[in-house]
């Protein structure tokens, strides 16, 4: 008679597999130390390897960030410019090398920031044409071409407006590496004379084996647009005061008309869909239970000059709060057109899974746009984890998918005194802009009552203030029941068939505890325990499973 191998076993013998089997490291430039990440520790080991004898990585491609197949200083100065600008501006490579080499712990260009210089103004422009230049130069005074590690910040630029293309950013990236004359070129779009902003340009090297950042130096900022009505005119922004001083000699005069006069009748010219604005939210965004009925509430807003003919919107779902396939679950006839200034709302009744949990978006299509109008993904998690004992830690993850994210907020105003929440894995820099994950454990007290419960919520934020959030909420609850073998909270088929393997299968899992599965109370786990289950689920009378003597407050 052949043996039968149970399905369980033959995941267990997948499972070993896989574990035993090397895996290269995904090709992830700056990812030096191979963890998954790119921050300040892939910055440090790879010093360490260069300046203190450490091996080197293996494999050497994700070392090798800027692509130039070596793996040198370059790579550690531009590992630290992605880390200090908060991933803005880097872009690293698409492929490896196939022979990369190790490099030495000099670094060549440690000394730009003695022998470099900048123009005197940051000129804004609406087309955003207007150049601001940083020339680079070594020690010898020599141009220095190629990616380097310089960005600028804008400090007190609050009052300056933007087209509709762009928004007024917290640091203003290169266009391109420095070009042969050793320039580096920044552009920044928008309007309105504000004498307070200024720009500050920073580098990053390493020296004595550490990073460090420098200023390079501090200009004001200038528009051409002074008015911020996005149109440059000699009439509206041209007043001969501080603000049309864009040669920075303090002084406004025909030099500086001369430049302004470049850029006259400059001014926005707006994408219709650029303008055109979906917004997609969950009402209630939190407190959510399987099997409650909420409001899918879509925002449209047409902020353009054209009308935009927006065709039938299609709702779809994914049952993971970490995203995944999609699939339509409501097509809303709309078929209409929002003229230019015009808004709409779209609500629609939907109902939380059995397991709380998923990811929803919308998806429509408008001739004021090429291609399909997505919104961003609204994912929710409201889950209750049953547990038998105390103080006993429990460990929950929440994938970080929708990007980027601005903040992360732990709300345990429902955390009772006694519990505890340790934070595993928290990502700490923001703005998160590549997929990454919450870790985290609920540990129960010392002492609790069967029955007792503690509640968090994680506030995954997309904007600054969190009010743009999704809400991913953890209920643990200590249960008395035994029969629940397998620890669903529920007490089913399942776990007599829990039991079962437990008995007859060996390396099966006991019952989670042991004594849960001790429905009968004779103080073992038989299929007689089993057998009780069965009759308590399909027989109506039956006698449900009794609490061990041990186990009775």
């Amino acid at each position: 008679m052949s043996k039968k191998f149970p399905i369980a076993v033959t995941l267990a013998v997948l499972l070993i597999l896989t574990l035993v089997i090397p895996v290269r490291a995904q090709f992830n430039p700056g990812d030096a130390n191979n963890d998954g990440g790119i921050d300040l520790a892939d910055a440090v080991y790879l010093i360490s390897v260069l300046c203190q004898g450490q091996p080197p990585p293996d494999p050497l491609d994700n070392a090798d960030a800027n692509g130039d197949c070596i793996v040198d200083v370059d790579d550690v100065r531009l590992i630290l410019y992605n880390y200090f600008i908060s991933y803005y501006c880097v872009y690293f490579p698409d492929t490896a090398c196939t022979n990369i080499e190790i490099g030495t712990c000099e670094d060549q260009n440690q000394n730009l920031h003695d022998n470099s210089f900048c123009d005197p103004v940051f000129p804004v422009c609406p087309l955003g044409d207007a150049a601001f230049r940083v020339h680079l130069r070594n020690e010898v005074g020599a141009p220095v071409d190629g990616l380097q590690a310089v960005w600028v910040e804008l400090i007190w630029c609050d009052e300056m407006i933007t087209c509709s293309t762009a928004t007024l950013p917290n640091f203003v990236c290169a266009r391109g590496p420095a070009d042969a004359n050793g320039i580096l070129s920044f552009y920044l779009d928008g309007g309105y004379c504000d004498n307070s902003c200024y720009a500050v340009v920073k580098l990053v090297s390493v020296e004595m084996n550490s990073p460090t950042v420098h200023v390079l130096d501090t200009v004001p900022v200038k528009t051409f647009d002074t008015n911020g009505d996005l149109l440059v005119s000699l009439l509206g922004d041209y007043n001969e005061d501080a603000c049309n001083d864009y040669n920075g000699d303090a002084v406004t005069n025909l030099a500086d008309a001369a430049i302004f006069a470049q850029h006259i009748g400059h001014s926005c010219d707006p994408d219709p869909c650029d303008m055109f604005l979906s917004t997609f939210r969950l009402i209630p965004e939190s407190n959510l239970e399987p099997g409650q009925v909420i409001t899918l509430e879509l925002a449209l807003a047409n902020n353009g000059f054209d009308t935009c003919f927006v065709e039938d919107i299609g709702f779809y779902e994914s049952p993971f709060a970490s995203g995944g396939e999609y699939t339509l679950f409501h097509t809303e006839p709309y078929a209409q057109d929002l003229y230019p200034g015009k808004k709409d709302t779209i609500l629609i009744e939907y109902t939380i899974p059995d397991n709380g949990q998923g990811c929803l978006k919308t998806i429509l299509n408008t001739n004021c746009c090429p291609d399909p109008v997505e919104t961003m993904p609204r994912c929710f998690q409201s889950i209750q984890h049953c547990v038998k004992d105390s103080n006993v830690c429990y460990t929950f993850n929440i994938p970080l998918q929708t990007l980027p994210v601005e903040n992360i907020v732990f709300n345990l105003d429902e955390l009772k005194p006694g519990w505890n929440l340790v934070e595993v894995h928290v990502p700490s820099v923001f703005p998160i802009t590549s997929p990454d994950y919450i870790e985290y454990q609920i540990c129960t007290p010392n002492m609790s009552d069967l029955g007792d419960s503690s509640k968090i919520q994680v506030f995954v934020c997309y904007d600054a203030n969190c009010s743009d959030v999704d809400v991913f909420e953890t209920n643990v609850v200590i249960t008395s029941r035994t029969g629940d073998c397998n620890g669903d909270c529920m007490i089913n088929v399942s776990d007599a068939v829990h039991i079962v393997n437990y008995v007859f299968i060996s390396d099966s899992p006991e019952p989670l505890p042991y004594w849960s599965g001790d429905v009968n109370c004779d103080e073992t786990v038989n299929i007689s325990d089993a057998v009780y289950i069965i009759n308590y689920v399909f027989l109506p009378g039956s006698p449900p499973p009794c609490l061990p003597e041990s186990k009775r407050i």
